[in-house]
């Protein structure tokens, strides 16, 4: 789960590159809308003109609280 401020009211979750095997480039570097991955860092993508963490919230969709669900996971 997201420790980060944001997502003290809405639980969220954060997808995270552990390793990264075969490096990843962009085909059209000019339209890039999610940032080039670093192992240990969180996947991001553009929003509002700046990189911020992709996030999954767990209250307002649901998928997310389908996945609370099957991961025992309090909201």
């Amino acid at each position: 789960m997201s420790h980060l401020e944001e997502h003290q009211i809405d639980p969220s979750l954060l997808l995270q590159y552990i390793e990264i095997l075969t490096p990843i480039q962009h085909l059209h570097p000019e339209l890039v809308t999610v940032k080039s991955p670093v192992a240990g860092e969180y996947l991001e993508r553009m929003y509002r003109g700046k990189f911020k963490p992709w996030s999954i919230s767990l209250k307002k969709t649901i998928y997310g609280r389908k996945i609370a669900d099957v991961f025992d996971i309090p909201i």
